[in-house]
């Protein structure tokens, strides 16, 4: 496969590139960082890869990132004897196609174009060579992975002479590779379906010992059947000698049952002598609390009363000082308001005052920036006028200079022409007329196209100008050009006209900078507005301010009118300050009276409250009937406990507990006995019942079909299993030949490698490379290395190296380009140099193509293309 020309469009950030490469040999894609060259590289995988319709992450990772459009890439291809364009755009007005033109022309488009393509790349290209020989930038740096690619097996095996790895032979592997893989997974066990055909085996050989085990059943539920019905009158017999000692038990128990109702009567007697005690007991507390409440209310009341007239004296007090306080306080607000009122007629007068030399000072800044816009105006004129400018000056004199040293190089080399009178005659010369006699001779210098008039006999023209005339004509028109473009007639007058303009250059910037130190930060027009307003103020102003005629004056009263001001209000704060504490103080007081008011009042009422309540419970009872009807209720409980203690000691002697528990146990035998009877003889019909069913099932016929089931499966798992062990031994041997077959051609890569390492590493090189094709050791000046025991630089050339030996082996089969993204960024000069000769050495026979922002690593390779990227923004 070559890759002829590829284009990208809307590529992530990538405008558009399109790059060119050499069919054969190397071509150098160079520029700098984000330009866009690992895209390249990228591109190609997204357009084999992936459907225009595809929403994979690494289609979506190109989107555009500044453009609301598609991602488009389009390439043109050979491989074998193909060669087509092949063009997709993503994300945005999707499409594909493909346009065939050798070996037969053929346009597709969409997902037939999409499928056509793959079916071409999967005919005419070794696809995992092709991805195994790219190196991409930011991958990390290994060897390719050449232990599975058929087009480098065939080449290595043609260059060995061999016919052990060939299309076929890889094609027999791979039909191994299938065979066992429809019974072994990856890791070597058993696929799933190969288990469940024992697992299916053991199935019909567990439903043929169930049916065997229900056979059995069916024997034992026969004999259980009769043991059941002997079990059932036996426990009849019992259950009738169980029930005659219940009814004993239970004729017992209704004497004890007697005696225990008698206890409880005698209970709830002694109770309701005790509740009638303790409600007496619990009215004569209350009558005493009553009578403690009322003489505690008394109490509280004296000292409520004694603390509401001690307050009286310090209120009236407190009323005073506020009155006073408040007096004070109206003066200094009044002295405050009088002194503000000063205040503000001073600043008046000092706000006229200064508005006024604000005016006249803006005003007189105003009048400089009109000059200076003025003078402005008439300097860019004349810089519009004149354009001879430094430059343009220095372009005339350098046209003048390089005039003059033309035209003294021209008539050093013009011809001179002597003329030799032989008789007298009249000599026309370019210059002027000769008159020579016989003898006479004349010199004269002749520019191109200059002629001699010899009297009247002839003309003599001299058609020649030499290289040193036609330098001094060109010199003459760009002396001519240049003082055309400044718009001046010659060199004295352009230097006048310079000079003029620096002038006006140097007066600009002065008056810029005095536009610049009077407007500050205003505009000319915000400046006059300013003024128009501080004029209307001034105006204004002056028609209210005071009398007082000059600007420090006005200012000397407003500090003065502060001041008084300020230490009036101070006076005012104090005032209001003490006044808000007697305030606070009086208030304190008239609460703390108010206080003691209502805790009087509370006092009263309690105490009345707590008469009433005694004097009603009084009237309902006296003290001491309350007494007497304490004491009978005690006698009446203490003759309810002795007859409860009688009725209990009857009924202990009884023990109504062990025959309660008799009783209880006897009903639970006979419930248990008549239990397992029902049970027995549910069990007996279920037997019955299911030998009845049984009988009609033919377990007999389905054992013998269950145990057919059984061998059947038995079989079948026995030839899968021997079909998988004959795969598993076909494939471990195609592989050790194959394996042996690899080691046979090891040595036409390791000599192509060694070939190659030699131009970069000297003679004494030398490789070993393993089954798999990779690199383990390297020798080099007698010394060998495991290859992880190199340095980065030796590794990654080594890498390379291996890469560029694959693309020359299978290159006359067509063969796949090498791509290096940004390699080789750890080798020195002296290595760049020789890798430059090996690159040189393997673009004579495949395609190679370099990606790189450091060209110089690549300017050795002497046949390489080179292609420069430039940044294309959006």
């Amino acid at each position: 496969m070559k890759i002829l020309r590829l284009r990208v469009r809307n590529y992530r950030g990538v405008a558009e590139h399109e790059v060119e490469f050499a069919p054969a040999g190397v071509t150098v894609v160079q520029g700098d960082n984000e330009v866009g060259k690992s895209s390249l590289a990228e591109s190609l995988d997204l357009l084999f890869d992936y459907r225009d319709d595809s929403t994979h992450r690494a289609v979506k990772a190109v989107r555009p990132a500044h453009r609301d459009a598609g991602a488009e890439i389009e390439v043109d291809v050979e491989a074998g004897p193909y060669r087509f364009t092949y063009a997709k755009r993503f994300h945005r007005d999707r499409f594909t196609t493909l346009t065939v033109t050798a070996p037969r022309r053929e346009n597709l488009t969409g997902r037939e174009a999409h499928e056509r393509a793959l079916a071409i790349l999967e005919e005419a290209v070794d696809m995992p060579l092709w991805r195994a020989l790219r190196l991409q930038q930011g991958v990390r740096l290994d060897q390719a992975d050449l232990s599975e690619q058929t087009s480098l097996a065939a080449a290595l095996d043609a260059a060995a002479a061999g016919a052990l790895a060939g299309e076929r032979e890889a094609t027999l592997v791979e039909l191994a590779r299938a065979e066992y893989e429809r019974f072994h997974t990856p890791k070597g066990s058993l696929k799933a379906e190969v288990l469940a055909l024992a697992k299916a085996e053991a199935d019909a050989e567990e439903r043929a010992d169930d049916l065997r085990r229900k056979l059995a059943e069916l024997e034992d539920d026969v004999e259980h059947c009769a043991s059941l019905v002997r079990t059932i009158a036996e426990l009849s017999q019992e259950a009738t000698e169980q029930r005659q000692r219940v009814s004993g038990y239970q004729a017992r128990w209704k004497e004890v049952e007697g005696l225990l109702s008698h206890l409880r009567q005698a209970e709830l007697e002694a109770q309701l002598a005790q509740h009638t005690k303790t409600t007496a007991e619990a009215e004569v507390a209350r009558r005493l609390e009553l009578i403690a409440s009322l003489a505690e209310a008394e109490r509280a009341e004296g000292a409520a009363r004694e603390q509401h007239q001690l307050s009286t004296p310090a209120l009236v007090a407190a009323a005073k000082a506020v009155a006073d306080a408040e007096e004070r306080a109206s003066a200094a607000e009044e002295r405050v308001r009088t002194l503000s009122a000063e205040l503000r007629s001073h600043q008046a007068a000092f706000t006229h005052h200064r508005d006024r030399h604000d005016y006249e000072v803006l005003a007189e800044r105003f009048a400089r920036v009109q000059a200076a816009q003025s003078e402005l105006a008439a300097l860019d004129a004349l810089l519009d006028g004149n354009r001879v400018d430094d430059e343009a000056l220095a372009r005339i004199e350098d046209a003048h200079l390089a005039l003059a040293q033309a035209q003294a190089r021209a008539d050093a080399a013009r011809p001179v022409v002597v003329i030799e009178a032989l008789a007298p005659v009249s000599v026309a010369l370019p210059s002027d007329t000769a008159q020579l006699v016989a003898g006479d001779t004349t010199r004269t210098p002749l520019g191109p196209d200059s002629a001699v008039v010899v009297g009247d006999l002839a003309r003599v023209t001299i058609e020649s100008q030499t290289q040193a005339d036609r330098i001094m004509a060109q010199a003459e028109h760009a002396l001519a050009t240049a003082l055309a473009a400044a718009g001046a007639p010659d060199l004295a007058e352009a230097r006048g006209m310079a000079a003029a303009r620096r002038d006006a250059v140097r007066s600009v910037e002065h008056l810029t900078r005095t536009l610049t130190d009077n407007l500050r930060d205003l505009t000319p027009e915000r400046m006059q507005a300013k003024i128009e307003r501080l004029a209307e103020r001034v105006q204004g102003d002056g028609e209210t301010a005071t009398v007082v005629h000059d600007f420090e004056t006005a200012r000397q009263l407003v500090d003065t009118a502060e001041q008084e001001l300020a230490r009036a209000e101070a006076d005012a704060v104090l005032a209001r300050e003490e006044l808000d504490g007697h305030r606070a103080t009086f208030a304190r007081l008239e609460q703390k009276a108010d206080k003691l008011a209502r805790d009087l009042e509370l006092a009263a009422h309690q105490v009345e409250r707590a008469r009433q309540s005694l004097t009603a419970e009084r009237a309902g009872c006296a003290d001491e009937a309350l007494h007497d009807r304490l004491l009978q209720a005690t006698d009446a409980a203490r003759r309810a406990e002795a007859q409860l203690a009688a009725a209990a000691d009857v009924a202990d002697r009884a023990r109504p507990d062990d025959l309660k528990a008799a009783l209880d146990n006897a009903t639970a035998v006979l419930d248990k006995l008549d239990a397992e009877r029902a049970g027995a003889e549910r069990t007996h019909t279920e037997i019955r019942t299911k030998l009845a069913l049984m009988g009609d099932e033919g377990l007999h016929d389905k054992l013998a079909e269950a145990e057919a089931d059984v061998e059947h499966r038995r079989r079948q798992r026995t030839r899968t299993e021997e079909r998988a062990a004959a795969a598993r031994r076909l494939y471990d041997t195609l592989l050790r030949c194959r394996a042996e077959a690899r080691h046979a051609y090891v040595g036409p890569l390791r000599a192509k490698i060694e070939s190659l390492g030699r131009v970069v590493f000297g003679d004494d090189f030398a490789v070993e490379v393993a089954d798999d094709l990779r690199i383990t050791r390297r020798t080099l000046g007698g010394v060998t290395l495991d290859f992880d025991q190199l340095s980065t630089g030796a590794r990654e050339q080594l890498c390379v190296l291996a890469r560029l030996a694959c693309a020359a082996l299978v290159a006359e089969d067509g063969g796949v380009p090498v791509i290096l993204d940004d390699a080789l960024g750890w080798s020195d000069a002296r290595r760049l140099e020789r890798l430059g000769a090996a690159f040189n050495v393997v673009g004579q026979q495949a395609q190679v193509i370099v990606l790189t922002c450091m060209p110089e690593r690549y300017r050795h390779i002497g046949s390489a293309t080179r292609v420069r990227l430039e940044n294309v923004r959006y």
